[in-house]
C-alpha cells in the first residue's frame, strides 16, 4: 500500500482557482493511471490524498519525498 499527498495542492487550487485544480488532479491522475500495473488500484481518498493498493509488493519502509 502506498499512500501519496500532494503537499501544497490547497494554496495551488485557492491561488490558481479550482478549474486550474482540477485539472491538476485530472493531470496526476491520468499519470497515475499509467503508471501503476493493472492489477494495481489507484483511489483518490481526499482532496488532495491517493492510495495504491500495489498486489504483491514487498514492503521497503517508509519513504518521503
Amino acid at each position: 500500500m502506498a499512500l501519496i499527498d500532494l503537499d501544497h495542492f490547497k494554496r495551488y487550487n485557492d491561488g490558481h482557482g479550482h478549474e486550474a485544480g482540477d485539472a491538476l488532479l485530472v493531470t496526476f491522475a491520468n499519470a497515475i493511471r499509467w503508471s501503476v500495473r493493472s492489477e494495481d488500484k489507484a483511489f483518490r481518498i481526499g482532496a488532495d490524498e491517493f492510495l495504491f493498493l500495489l498486489v504483491g509488493a514487498q514492503p521497503r519502509g517508509r519513504k518521503s519525498a
